[in-house]
């Protein structure tokens, strides 16, 4: 998640970092006041994108995913290969999570956008539930796109045509 919101909106998140977090006390305070930084970080940043609280609701879970992620140990995995299998894990973790955040971004109100939760994951007839076979071919759908963006990534001069 950290690696996600380096490479997202670098302005404005330098700007938060620079402005916000780091007047906050940064990460040169105690553990549990860095994890309050982070919280109070994104949720900030969901504010400055819209009065409604379906974007705070959104800054919250990003700052929530970060302080997961920082408590787990998982930013520090600087050892592994690009291309490990626990790299990989994390961009689609990371996909699904952003994903599920963006419902919150864009839903008009919260009722909404838990009515959009639970119609995903409950209602069969609902045409946002997830039907194994759609899910089935947008994973085959991800997997190329994953594959484009990894080559791209982690090999840039040895297939400069992609």
């Amino acid at each position: 998640m950290a690696n996600f919101w380096s490479r997202w909106h670098i302005s404005l998140s330098t700007w938060f970092k620079d402005y916000l977090y780091i007047p906050l006390g940064g990460n040169r305070v105690s553990v549990l006041r860095n994890y309050l930084n982070i919280f109070v970080t994104f949720l900030v940043s969901g504010i400055w994108h819209g009065a409604n609280f379906t974007f705070v609701i959104w800054g919250g879970l990003h700052g929530l995913y970060l302080m997961v992620e920082k408590y787990l140990g998982i930013h520090k995995s600087k050892t592994r290969s690009k291309l490990s299998i626990g790299n990989i894990i994390m961009v689609v973790v990371t996909f699904i999570l952003v994903d599920f955040a963006w419902i919150f971004f864009r839903a008009n109100s919260v009722q909404e956008a838990i009515l959009i939760v639970s119609k995903i994951f409950t209602d069969a007839n609902s045409p946002l539930f997830i039907k194994w076979d759609v899910f089935f071919a947008a994973g085959i759908a991800l997997s190329i796109l994953f594959t484009k963006e990894f080559i791209e990534e982690f090999f840039p001069t040895k297939f400069s045509l992609l």
